[in-house]
């Protein structure tokens, strides 16, 4: 087999096996069979030419490819290619475990172990090695916004766009970005991924990504709300007041919610008073997330100088609960601060 077919081949396995193992229910035991074949011809592509330089004219090849998954591959990847396909196949909830595993069990796969490859299955840990590890010390000079984590998003991305299309209804897409935005939830790392996913802007297939950003929102508010004390909840209060003005700016679901949840805080704040004068202190029978009352200024600065509409229609907000309130209510003292820092 000459070079352009062993490349051919290569470009097969990546942008139609893989991308069909991990998003569609098109699958029978014959064709998974099949399927590691080709993961098996891979492998052998990475033990016959490992030591040739040949293998930086594959290496070049692989990374120019535009793979549906949206990941980034090289030559090195060849190696593990039958783990990387037992991955694809077991992130796929179209699949029914009990039959994968069945079909998976009649293919010889000895040198994988199954289970440790199944319990390692990372939506994100497929990222090629040298693009991640290039990217840990890349950073926006002068710039609250990650390259690392923008990169990540729009990877990501595409393989949610990748899942769509492979989708035979609405329903089955929806249930697969579920699953893929439950992985993401798993570690602070993964989560701010799915925060940049919100955020990312991008020229190329905007109706398509707009979609799956509006799914997203609406399916983190809905976390937000069946787990308030959960630790998405905890992560988001975390990041910067800036970022999520800049959610709340894209999405008005989650700035009416942004803008509820700030003000269920407030109230939850009392008055204290001392020698120095009033501080506003959390209740001690709270048991909801809070903030103090400095955080809780930095977030109402941050939405009312905001660009557009939000801007105008938080200070409208503050500007109602300072008249239905009494004249010590926290409302006050929260618009003096504003317009005095």
């Amino acid at each position: 087999m000459c070079a352009l077919e062993v490349l051919k081949s290569i470009q097969y396995f990546y942008e139609t096996i893989l991308s069909k193992a991990a998003c569609s229910s098109d699958w029978d035991e014959d064709s998974i069979a099949k399927a590691f074949m080709w993961a098996e011809f891979c492998e052998q592509v990475y033990t016959k030419y490992a030591n040739d330089p040949i293998s930086e004219e594959f290496d070049r090849h692989i990374h120019s490819l535009r793979l549906k998954p949206g990941f980034s591959w090289c030559f090195n990847n060849l190696e593990n290619s039958t783990a990387q396909l037992v991955q694809a196949f077991w992130q796929n909830p179209l699949i029914e475990k009990r039959f994968l595993e069945s079909a998976m069990l009649k293919v010889n796969t000895s040198h994988v172990n199954l289970q440790e490859v199944k319990n390692n299955s990372d939506l994100l840990g497929n990222l090629c090695s040298e693009l991640v590890e290039s990217l840990k010390l890349i950073g926006i000079v002068s710039s609250k916004r990650s390259l690392y984590y923008e990169t990540k998003a729009e990877l990501f991305l595409k393989f949610l766009q990748d899942i769509s299309a492979h989708s035979a209804n609405e329903e089955r897409s929806e249930n697969q970005l579920s699953l893929a935005f439950q992985i993401l939830c798993h570690s602070p790392e993964k989560i701010m991924v799915l925060v940049y996913v919100l955020i990312h802007d991008s020229q190329e297939d905007s109706n398509n990504i707009s979609e799956i950003q509006n799914f997203a929102i609406n399916w983190i508010l809905h976390k937000l709300l069946e787990d308030p004390l959960g630790s998405l909840a905890k992560f988001l209060w975390a990041l910067p007041s800036s970022t999520l003005t800049e959610i709340s700016k894209k999405f008005p679901s989650f700035h009416s919610f942004y803008i509820d949840r700030l003000t269920k805080i407030a109230q939850s704040l009392q008055p204290e008073y001392d020698n120095y004068g009033k501080k506003w202190k959390r209740r001690t029978s709270t048991s909801d997330l809070t903030l103090s009352y400095e955080e809780l200024v930095s977030h109402f600065q941050s939405l009312v100088m905001a660009s557009g509409d939000i801007g105008s229609m938080t200070e409208g907000h503050l500007r109602t609960l300072m008249s239905t309130q009494s004249a010590s209510s926290i409302w006050k003292d929260i618009w003096t601060s504003l317009h005095s820092s």
